[in-house]
């Protein structure tokens, strides 16, 4: 157990433990690490609404099984943050009402970021560093097999944001109570398999109204579960997040490696370390199909399936015109889709694409009730506390 004093403003306090058992004979103290501080309780990584004493516990012998914890070899440091600049990650639990919780970084992610209950049981989110940083959106005139809709333009976005370390799961959205539309299985592991033959209704709205009208979501969808749920404000991203997302400080045409026409076998090599396309999604299975999420290198800010996997739906109506003359501060898409019908915008490509088209900058669209094996999402959310 650890107590802190009173502090006069509501704040999220992030829970580090530190040891000087494990490190050298200088006696330097070093952090223990989020993958053995599974079962903390009280007063700690969430939002502390009460003013006077805040109390947490760390039930050690849970999570740190076969060490000796001495007077003096351990304690417990708490940061607090601003409501209005949480810390690196947030994590929503599923499983039980109103619990989201925060963590420092990485490595104080309980159980370590891969952990099968962050794509099963719990959204976990990583804050994107986007605030005020001008970059271009699009891809250069010189990119290799880019269309001509992928204007390059220069964005930026006014605010941080958390965005899904994975693209949604058959296990996240169970708990919704919506059918899942899914038609791939992996044996054990098909809760870990991203969603798909998402229909956009399901996920946001069915009314034209919920199509990209303000922050207003359909009642029963997924996003409405999670929102009241959690009392998380989760959304899709626009366009312009996901790929700022996407790119995590990169200019070429992937994130990763090596791109180009010049030596097609080592863009498939690089292709193949971070995601899952048409040259490797038949792997252990009959037939191309989707696979389990975070199994391929991630991004810059640790964001996996970014590229690949399933194709992703954001809050954008579609256009091919849109981006040569879009806002520079905060893009949000045309009123309305240029082609007559309400198509959407879908980012990131998917299993069964070829390796060329397997690029940032990217972008398809459907109409919001159209379903696809290859049709899938990820949440994000505003970077404040809940």
């Amino acid at each position: 157990m650890v107590s802190q004093s009173a502090r006069p403003v509501n704040q999220p306090p992030s829970l580090d433990f530190e040891t000087n058992t494990l490190a050298d004979v200088s006696g330097e103290w070093v952090r223990v690490g989020g993958g053995v501080v599974g079962d903390v309780f009280g007063d700690a990584d969430r939002y502390v609404k009460t003013t006077g004493a805040k109390v947490a516990y760390w039930r050690p012998d849970r999570s740190w099984g076969g060490q000796t914890v001495t007077d003096g070899r351990i304690r417990a440091v708490v940061t607090a943050w601003a409501t209005n600049a949480p810390p690196e990650y947030m994590a929503v639990d599923l499983e039980n009402d109103c619990l989201v919780s925060y963590y420092s970084d990485k490595e104080a992610v309980p159980g370590s970021v891969g952990d099968d209950m962050y794509k099963t049981r719990k959204l976990l989110m990583r804050k994107v560093p986007a605030a005020g940083v001008p970059w271009t959106m699009g891809s250069s005139i010189y990119e290799e097999y880019r269309s001509e809709n992928e204007t390059p333009h220069r964005v930026t976005l006014s605010d941080d944001f958390y965005i899904g370390v994975y693209e949604v799961t058959r296990g996240q959205w169970a708990y919704c109570g919506l059918a899942d539309p899914s038609e791939f299985s992996w044996p054990g592991r098909s809760m870990m398999l991203p969603l798909h033959k998402a229909d956009y209704r399901n996920v946001r709205g069915t009314d034209k109204i919920f199509m990209r009208t303000g922050s207003e979501v359909g009642s029963g969808t997924f996003l409405d579960w999670v929102r009241k749920h959690a009392g998380v404000a989760v959304d899709l991203p626009t366009s312009a997040q996901w790929e700022f997302a996407c790119r995590a400080g990169k200019g070429g045409a992937v994130y990763q490696g090596y791109f180009g026409s010049k030596d097609t076998s080592q863009s498939i090599a690089d292709m193949k370390r971070i995601a899952w396309f048409a040259d490797n999604s038949s792997e252990g299975c009959d037939g191309a199909q989707v696979h389990e999420v975070g199994l391929k290198e991630p991004n810059a800010f640790g964001l996996y399936d970014m590229i690949g996997n399933v194709s992703e739906w954001c809050l954008d109506f579609y256009s091919n015109t849109y981006y040569a003359n879009s806002p520079e501060l905060d893009p949000h898409g045309p009123a309305a889709c240029e082609l007559g019908q309400d198509f959407l915008i879908q980012r990131g490509s998917g299993y069964n694409r070829a390796w060329n088209g397997m690029r940032i900058a990217r972008f398809d669209g459907d109409l919001p009730w159209g379903q696809s094996n290859v049709y899938g999402f990820r949440v994000c959310a505003p970077a404040v506390a809940y």
